[in-house]
């Protein structure tokens, strides 16, 4: 796509150097964005500037990290680099030293094909970079950013303009194969080299800021909008399948509500796992009525029945004397053993936070992934204390369940016992209700009588235990005697 341009004017944020980047597009993959700043450069020089630029993101665009899977995998090694160091990193500032990593490898790439030109503009930025610290050196924060230059130089074996530095130069001689091996190889072996720099990097940074007495500093960067789209959907959700619901979070920084939800579902569709009902009901059977109607022009001519129609009459007469069997199939109570519509309530109390939150939540979406895979109705329910309660409608789409699954109230736990009977009780079709909980309930006693009450009627109970205890086993064996699982 052609990249958007603008140019800031000066109480715009980002004037002073302008705002440069790419973003997944919502229907055509990478966007490049380009917003120049205060460029004080000649007409000349801008131009050759612009160049630079464009390259520069067409690079993060087609090589480093060209897809938003990879971008994704590169983050969360830095995530987890910073965590090992036990140095904590948020969603405001994930993924900074990971587009460090990617800055270097474009660059360097760039300054192979176009050496005076990229050269020129390293050195521009670098100044640009002193002018905003104040002239005299880099300010502590900056430290990364120079860091980061003085790779390059290493690298490009061509001055920057970085200060003679033996502490620094020692670690950056220990990056300095590890770039140039993951720019020699290609396709997958270079992706998984892109990925294992970050961590080498982040350690090479903390090492050297512990040698010389400086705090380690984490800067603010956008986190990776989490835009899901044809073009970025297959890559979200395998990304989602590699890695824990918080670092999938924490890779895509503090989203919005809505999409902090539209989040949480790819991760746990992703996540879930095939799951098979332990259960049948008597659900009705087929039964099929056939009788003679009259044949007409029109109707196909191999459903003419000769013999019957002779018997109407000797002589055949279309559309009169003409005849054909008709086909009728209706539902009647019957012993072919069906899966039953699936009600599936969760409880998301205060006490069921945190890892019993998530597994309970993992099985509810194996569940709907069943139900809709199956073309079996289903409902949904998340609970917790009196009044607090959101419920999706009967539907054979899991969309709707699967959505009120997320909500998360905290406090005490009662089950709500009259919603529950009323969606069940919505049509006379045997059904199963499907609980997961830590049975904590406020109001087990009533509970456990409305779901007694359900199975004699017919209906089936599973209920998950969610890191229960023998004593909260033992609460279900009234239901397992009933024939409940």
């Amino acid at each position: 796509p052609r990249p958007g341009l603008q140019f800031l004017s000066p109480n715009e944020p980002g004037f002073p150097t302008g705002r440069y980047c790419i973003r997944f597009h919502e229907k055509r993959a990478w966007q490049i964005q380009i917003a120049f700043g205060g460029v004080d450069l000649s007409e000349p020089e801008f131009r050759r500037h612009a160049r630079v630029i464009l390259r520069h993101e067409i690079g993060h665009a087609l090589y480093c990290p060209g897809d938003l899977l990879l971008h994704q995998r590169m983050v969360l090694a830095e995530i987890r680099a910073f965590k090992a160091a036990g140095v904590a990193v948020n969603g405001k500032n994930a993924g900074a030293f990971t587009n460090q990593v990617s800055d270097i490898l474009v660059d360097t790439r760039n300054f192979h094909k176009y050496e005076e030109e990229t050269l020129k503009d390293e050195r521009y930025w670098f100044r640009r970079g002193l002018k905003t610290a104040g002239g005299d050196g880099w300010a502590p924060a900056d430290r990364a950013g120079e860091f980061m230059f003085a790779v390059k130089e290493a690298l490009w074996g061509a001055s920057i303009g970085c200060t003679n530095d033996p502490v620094r130069q020692k670690y950056i001689d220990r990056l300095k194969p590890l770039f140039q091996k993951s720019m020699e190889v290609n396709g997958n072996a270079q992706r998984s080299a892109f990925v294992e720099l970050v961590p080498a990097y982040i350690k090479a940074w903390i090492e050297y800021s512990k040698e010389i007495g400086a705090d380690i500093q984490i800067f603010p960067n956008e986190a990776t909008p989490l835009v899901v789209s044809s073009a970025s959907e297959a890559d979200v959700r395998s990304f989602a399948g590699e890695c824990s619901l918080d670092e999938f979070l924490a890779v895509h920084g503090n989203l919005p509500s809505d999409q902090l939800n539209q989040a949480k579902r790819i991760w746990y569709e992703q996540n879930a796992v095939p799951w098979e009902p332990p259960f049948r009901v008597k659900n009705g059977g087929a039964a099929h009525a056939i009788y003679p109607v009259r044949w007409r022009m029109g109707d196909p001519i191999e459903e003419l029945d000769l013999t019957m129609s002779l018997q109407v009459s000797p002589v055949i007469l279309p559309g009169i004397t003409t005849r054909r069997w008709h086909r009728t199939n209706s539902r009647m109570q019957g012993d072919a053993p069906e899966i039953p519509a699936m009600l599936v309530a969760i409880d998301v109390s205060g006490s069921m936070k945190g890892p019993r939150l998530e597994i309970a939540r993992l099985a509810s979406y194996s569940i709907l992934a069943y139900c809709e895979n199956n073309n079996v109705p289903s409902a949904g329910i998340a609970f917790s204390g009196e009044g607090e309660c959101e419920i999706s409608p009967w539907s054979k789409s899991a969309g709707p369940a699967k959505d009120i699954l997320l909500e998360e109230f905290g406090g005490n736990t009662v089950f709500p016992i009259e919603r529950a009977e009323q969606l069940i009780s919505e049509t006379k079709t045997p059904k199963a209700m499907v609980v997961l909980t830590d049975t904590q309930l406020l109001n087990w006693d009533s509970a456990q009588a409305s779901f007694l009450a359900l199975m004699r009627k017919g209906h089936r109970l599973l209920i998950y235990i969610i890191k229960g205890t023998e004593a909260d086993k033992e609460k279900c064996n009234p239901f397992v005697s009933a024939g409940g699982s």
